[in-house]
């Protein structure tokens, strides 16, 4: 588009112009978004490794394993502690469970199943 504009200047300079600035408007557009898409695909690669990597670093490998990251023991235990919201949610009355599930925008459960 830049080079038909240029070529066009030559005969009519107003449409030539337009042309060409048109053709490098285009480009940066183009390159943009390009860079934009790539950088978007870079940043997925890179959780990806860096997931992996963690996985390993919370199963206790060494550090050879998992590119550097290192998880300390005691952070290891408490995500593989269980809260105990099972037991917690379980306890409550079935007048709050009934408040909590509405909340949500879920059914009351059968009573049967409380």
């Amino acid at each position: 588009m830049i080079l038909a504009g240029w070529l066009l200047s030559g005969i009519a300079s107003l449409p030539g112009w337009w042309l060409m600035i048109a053709g490098a408007s285009l480009f940066i557009n183009n390159h943009i978004i390009f860079h934009k898409q790539r950088q978007a695909l870079l940043d997925v690669r890179d959780a990806e490794i860096e997931a992996r990597f963690m996985s390993k670093a919370f199963a206790g490998r060494p550090a050879q394993e998992t590119g550097g990251l290192l998880v300390a023991e005691s952070s290891a235990d408490l995500i593989r502690k269980d809260a105990g919201l099972s037991d917690a949610f379980r306890n409550l009355s079935p007048e709050l469970k009934d408040v909590l599930d509405a909340a949500n925008g879920a059914t009351p459960a059968p009573e049967g199943t409380r």
